[in-house]
């Protein structure tokens, strides 16, 4: 008997170490946006995924990976204790647009256009599954969970340009269109103040994606060109015992934040160049909506000078154009 327990003993042992790293599913637990649907749990070290079960291989794949994300975030900011600190994370995979905004903790509002939201005070990140989304699912995770491991680093939020442009970092998203869209905006001198961005974003439209293309452009630049790479922990830890942002961010980076992006933006008009301008799709559209409504002025003009002449005595044209010539028989000479 002691031997068959101590065989059943180490036979759990090894399932929980098993259990530890590799993802397991149960079934049984209502979905966040729909109680009367069941949902499957999948679960991983520091991760608990909620989904339906036609889902269950998309969320076995996240699972795979998810762990290492955090962990990588976690070391990046230099704190790794507490972002890998417990509750665990959880992560609802809702099937569809209505169940998405639906899996949103009380009636949260969030733009239309999103695909996913982290929500890192309450350890949750919601996810759409919808097909009519372009975002990729790996992308948008790996965006979300910078964004709950910022917030457990940093132990407070952190401005809204910094956190979106470190998620835009770790997922990698579509860096080459929003340079573009940074870099024109430099050369018609309409990028956002960040002062403005601290907040938050505006909610929509081509304002929204500026935000989010000059916060990835403004942290890309500090991570590699100004050290922040290398400071990141120490601003993060000096923020997390409850000095101001701005204080730390002066003393870490050695310069206040004002003339940083002043130096920035001087950077971006003088590297960039009008390529980006032509090249932004907003831009290009609205030259080609400039060029149409020019050459259909230009048509209107020539249609109104043509009617104008046609409408002109002195330009009518006379008729017959010439004297006919007498078509009668010549008349007999007199006798």
């Amino acid at each position: 008997m002691r031997g068959f327990s101590r065989t059943v003993l180490l036979g759990l042992v090894a399932l929980g170490f098993l259990g530890a790293s590799t993802p397991l599913s149960a079934q049984g637990l209502p979905c966040a946006w729909d109680e009367a649907t069941e949902c499957m749990e999948t679960s991983t070290q520091h991760f608990t995924i909620h989904h339906a079960l036609h889902n269950q291989k998309k969320a076995l794949s996240l699972a795979r990976w998810v762990d290492q994300e955090l962990v990588k975030n976690g070391r990046e900011m230099g704190q790794s204790e507490a972002v890998l600190a417990s509750p665990r994370i959880t992560i609802r995979l809702a099937p569809d647009e209505a169940s998405f905004f639906a899996a949103q903790p009380d009636n949260s509002r969030i733009p239309e256009w999103a695909a996913g939201v982290a929500y890192g005070d309450r350890h949750l990140i919601v996810l759409s599954l919808a097909t009519s989304h372009f975002f990729n699912l790996n992308e948008i995770t790996r965006h979300e969970i910078s964004h709950v491991a910022v917030r457990r680093a940093a132990g407070t939020r952190i401005p809204r340009w910094l956190d979106e442009g470190l998620a835009i970092l770790h997922a990698g998203e579509h860096a080459q269109s929003r340079i573009l869209k940074a870099d024109g905006a430099a050369l018609t001198g309409t990028l956002i103040p960040f002062k403005k961005l601290t907040r938050g974003f505006p909610r929509a439209g081509s304002r929204a994606e500026l935000a989010y293309a000059q916060s990835y452009r403004f942290v890309h630049w500090l991570m590699n060109s100004q050290g922040l790479a290398q400071r990141l922990p120490l601003l993060l830890d000096a923020v997390r015992s409850g000095r101001p942002f701005n204080d730390a961010f002066a003393d870490v980076m050695d310069e206040p934040l004002p003339f940083v992006e002043a130096r920035w933006i001087t950077h971006l008009e003088t590297s960039a160049t009008w390529l980006a301008f032509l090249m932004d799709p907003e831009w290009l559209w609205g030259f080609a909506g400039l060029l149409f409504l020019l050459a259909y002025g230009i048509r209107r003009r020539n249609i109104a000078r043509d009617i104008a002449a046609m409408d002109s005595d002195d330009e009518e044209e006379a008729w017959p154009p010439h004297e006919l010539p007498n078509l009668q028989p010549p008349s007999d000479p007199p006798d």
